[in-house]
């Protein structure tokens, strides 16, 4: 119990005394899609976010124009896909890919 006591506060230095939360962990997972991924807010949907020892992990759905359709002629058709962002306590993704199938 001490143990998590203590990372609760190291977590707390590193935003200042505050210590990131959920809401804040959305926002980045956001900024991430728009940023790196290029998708607007309305194609991402935020399927499950959580909080580890390592930091947060979240699954998203983006909405993904399906290019080999568009290729071969059919007009715009869309997919849902999902993924999984791994940050780590400073909100800073170390993982981004695909959800695995389980």
């Amino acid at each position: 119990m001490e143990t998590q006591k203590m990372n609760e506060e190291e977590e707390k230095e590193v935003r200042g005394g505050i210590a990131p939360g959920i809401h804040d962990a959305k926002i980045r997972m956001m900024e991430f899609c728009q940023s790196e991924l290029g998708k607007e807010a309305e194609m991402v949907r935020f399927v499950k976010i959580t909080k580890s020892e390592e930091g947060w992990n979240g699954k998203v759905e983006l909405t993904e124009l399906n290019a080999y359709l568009k290729k071969i002629g059919y007009p715009n058709v869309f997919d849902k896909n999902r993924y999984v962002i791994t940050l780590d306590p400073e909100l800073n993704v170390v993982h981004f890919g695909p959800e695995e199938e389980e």
